[in-house]
């Protein structure tokens, strides 16, 4: 093919998805008026003429979310309207109202103060001073329709001199249009310093908002470095427009606190700064080398199935294990990790297996200790020609790629191969002996009271040390040199 017909061709996809996503059918239609003064949102909105919801007489909202489990209590003043006009309505309880006819229109009051619980901050709407974030999903009605995902036009008014920024939308434009209403995340606000990176798979929007001791263009730097690294490893996102935004807490909190969440292609990171700016560099990569993890998995594919401990676990080894490719940190301090998380699950009391409902902060010592066993495990068969991010890349590509809903269970199963490990620690309840998996990586597991301790081998073979510079071994050198 020629370069003016390559040329033509790429402005062709691009007219097309640009059609597409402007002619993308709406269910809900707002308008969304912000106040500073007040921290409300008052939010008018109607369905659109063709739609039908699932429930057409519940009119509810989210109840509760990370830090806020009382959702409900902050709408007031709501009207609901049928097709004829206003209909009466009973409050179930805050944020839960049935209707005695089909509701079409409404109209209501949605207080989005803050709350003191600081976790609150990266997982629900708020507005502080001059800047705030918006979470949809919180702030407009449970709607439900025959597919899980709602789209909606919205018109948004803000305060005077204030802007917003979403991966749905350009940054000039007040209104947008939004697919999926429970994956999308606005940010607001009238300090926020956009700008957009240019990665080798495509744009990402940085919006920083506030003081930090990291200046904004060595934040551009690290999100362009970690988003080509796990491009590289894991393969391009599709139909992607990601984006990033970092703010201060609400409230004054103390150093080296901080919350995240990565919804659909939306990274929030809500944080306090560190007292030093080499501290504070160092914390921002680790943050965001997690967060854009989630961006493939799991807001990348659409997965069935609960696989909280596969795409955690994974975002937190692969996090470190790009941490040392890219020189931000030891080898040691990678070592460090693994050991301190197996000294937590060791502890465990009931010992429970790492798949099904459990509590989000009791999976990730164990589900980072199967990843890395995972990743040893593949390592070993393959002789270091392999790793774990070849999997992740194979599990992405059929996830992705598939029109139709794949079962995660069976996907990961099937992408893995026979392996014990799963059946012993994800889908049993073993304690975490590893010493036969560390021995033909080259890492030596030695115990002082309840504290393991990981250390690389004194004598390594051939195959060892291949399988060690597929950790990122030899960057522990380059670490030191630099210093």
């Amino acid at each position: 093919m020629s370069k003016f017909s390559v040329h033509n061709y790429l402005i062709l996809v691009g007219l097309m998805l640009v059609l597409e996503f402007v002619t993308y059918a709406q269910e809900v239609e707002a308008t969304i008026v912000i106040s500073a003064e007040t921290r409300s949102a008052q939010v008018d909105g109607r369905l659109a003429a063709d739609f039908a919801p699932v429930n057409p007489l519940n009119f509810y909202f989210r109840k509760a979310v990370t830090g806020n489990k009382k959702l409900g209590e902050r709408i007031s003043e709501v009207v609901l309207s049928g097709r004829s006009g206003p209909i009466a309505y009973k409050q179930l309880m805050p944020g839960e109202f049935l209707a005695d006819s089909e509701y079409r229109s409404w109209s209501y009051k949605a207080d989005i103060s803050p709350v003191k619980d600081r976790t609150a901050a990266a997982h629900s709407s708020w507005v502080s001073g001059e800047r705030g974030i918006i979470f949809l999903d919180d702030l407009l009605p449970q709607i439900v329709g025959s597919d899980r995902s709602i789209s909606a036009k919205l018109t948004i008014t803000l305060p005077q001199g204030w802007k917003l920024f979403s991966s749905d939308s350009d940054p000039t434009k007040d209104s947008l249009i939004v697919r999926s209403v429970e994956r999308s995340v606005i940010s607001i606000g009238k300090d926020i310093r956009n700008t957009r990176i240019v990665g080798h798979a495509g744009p990402i929007d940085l919006n920083l908002s506030g003081n930090w001791l990291f200046s904004d263009e060595e934040a551009g730097a690290m999100v362009r470095e970690i988003f080509d690294e796990y491009t590289r490893i894991l393969g391009p996102l599709r139909n992607a427009r990601p984006s990033i935004a970092i703010t201060g807490f609400p409230a004054k909190e103390n150093p080296g606190n901080w919350e995240a969440e990565t919804r659909g292609q939306s990274v929030v990171i809500v944080s306090s700064d560190m007292p030093f700016k080499t501290q504070s560099q160092q914390r921002l990569h680790e943050q965001l080398r997690h967060e854009i993890f989630h961006l493939w998995f799991p807001n990348g594919v659409d997965l069935a199935g609960d696989y909280a401990w596969f795409y955690e676990g994974f975002a937190l080894y692969q996090s470190l294990k790009t941490g040392v490719k890219l020189k931000r940190i030891r080898f040691d301090d990678f070592l460090d990790t693994l050991s301190r998380a197996h000294s937590i699950d060791a502890a465990e009391r009931p010992r429970k297996p790492l798949a099904g409902p459990r509590a989000a902060a009791e999976i990730y010592a164990r589900a980072l200790l199967v990843a890395f066993l995972i990743d040893s495990d593949i390592l070993g068969e393959t002789k270091g020609k392999e790793d774990s991010g070849n999997l992740l890349k194979r599990i992405f590509e059929r996830a992705a790629g598939s029109p139709e809903r794949i079962d995660a269970t069976r996907l990961i199963r099937e992408c893995i191969g026979s392996t014990t490990t799963l059946e012993r620690f994800v889908f049993g309840n073993e304690n975490v002996d590893w010493s036969a998996e560390l021995g033909h990586v080259g890492i030596v597991s030695t115990s002082s009271g309840r504290t393991t301790l990981l250390s690389v081998s004194q004598k390594l073979t051939g195959r060892q040390k291949q399988i060690l510079r597929r950790l990122g071994y030899n960057n522990q050198r380059n670490i030191e040199t630099k210093r």
